[in-house]
């Protein structure tokens, strides 16, 4: 099975969001941000207005810092990532995923190469995890890698693809829908 994939900065900064919040950090930080709204609401007759707009504005930072931040990081990745503002060609096969990248153009050695390929295969051993995250399949190779594939450029294909995976790889790396 094959499939040609385009990630975007949109794509990126759902995995980007969904990877973070569901992590420590990223809950201790919505934690933090609404005890800070709670703690304030509850101590507000104790406080100076100014002490409670303060206290506001750090709850929000606290909510707000990550989803800002990642989105940031989202437009530099893709910008920066020669791979990445090309499809990405994944081929599931007996052995493992086979994911390619056709760059146009790239430096090396301050000799442009066109039409120049970079290649990997993930064998289906060293899967580390796959996810659907509601817009996304994650086939992680590592506890923080991970390939991102938008349902919706799998489409229809989305159920044999489910079947190759579960065939290959062991029941508790998988948390499909």
């Amino acid at each position: 099975m094959r499939f040609q994939i385009t990630i975007d900065e949109k794509e990126m900064y759902r995995f980007n969001l969904y990877h973070t919040y569901h992590t420590a950090n990223g809950i201790l930080s919505i934690l933090v941000g609404i005890a800070v709204y709670v703690v304030t609401y509850l101590v507000r007759s104790r406080l100076q207005p100014t002490d409670v707009i303060l206290y506001l504005i750090v709850g929000t930072a606290f909510l707000l810092y990550y989803p800002i931040s990642l989105y940031m990081r989202s437009k530099t990745q893709i910008a920066a990532s020669g791979v990445l503002q090309h499809p990405l060609t994944y081929e599931f096969k007996e052995e493992g995923i086979f994911v390619s990248s056709e760059i146009a153009a790239s430096e090396n050695d301050g000799e442009t190469m066109e039409g120049s390929t970079n290649s990997a295969l993930l064998p289906w051993k060293d899967v580390y995890k796959i996810i659907t995250n509601g817009s996304q399949l994650l086939i992680y190779s590592s506890r923080v890698n991970a390939y991102v594939l938008p349902l919706s450029q799998i489409g229809e294909d989305y159920e044999a693809l489910k079947k190759i995976i579960t065939e290959h790889v062991e029941a508790f790396r998988l948390h499909l829908r």
